[in-house]
């Protein structure tokens, strides 16, 4: 295979390069991804009645911006998509943990049983625990995701060399020449 990048006959810049279709051979129909992408998305912002809970913001690309867009950010869930599952943790824990205090457990003699079979401090040691649950796994999952940020970074600059040839539907590196179709891009990339 021929690398996609024909140094050009220009006069004025010789180190210049050609930039062509590694299928096609040809540099009519080519554009960088990032170009499309950009150009072929549209961000609407939007209120209702002027009232801040009634806004927002509407993101509408065309299909070929969708089939190019660049890979996705990591992104750890925050505190408040785990608030819910800690909230209902939470809850079956105080549940479980009143029901054993007040009906499974019999009453006992001894003063040092008699203090921890105590509804009180039953229900906090069933509550406080699992209080803290959400907090350690969006702690997790944040470090996951600092983690992975620098593979992200190098697959965004990478998907930001690419060309895409209408003519061929494919995207291209010209600086490998390799080129798939924008669904396979991110084995490129």
């Amino acid at each position: 295979m021929k690398p996609a990048v024909i140094p050009s006959t220009h006069t004025r810049r010789p180190q210049m390069e050609h930039i062509v279709c590694p299928r096609c051979r040809k540099d009519d129909q080519i554009q960088k991804v990032t170009a499309i992408v950009t150009g072929n998305t549209t961000v609407t912002d939007y209120t209702v009645n002027g009232y801040a809970f009634g806004s927002g913001s509407v993101v509408s690309t065309t299909q070929l911006a969708d089939r190019l867009s660049p890979p996705e950010r990591p992104r750890s869930k925050t505190l408040k998509e785990w608030g819910c599952f800690g909230t209902i943790l939470v809850l079956a824990c105080a549940m479980i943990s009143g029901f054993t205090a007040l009906v499974v457990i019999p009453p006992v003699t001894s003063t040092f049983l008699n203090f921890w079979m105590k509804p009180e401090i039953s229900c906090m040691i069933g509550v406080i625990p699992p209080l803290l649950i959400p907090f350690l796994v969006a702690f997790y999952d944040a470090q996951k995701t600092r983690k992975n940020m620098p593979v992200w970074k190098r697959k965004v600059y990478n998907w930001a060399q690419l060309y895409y040839c209408y003519r061929d539907d494919c995207v291209f590196d010209p600086g490998t020449g390799k080129h798939s179709s924008p669904e396979n891009m991110e084995k490129m990339i």
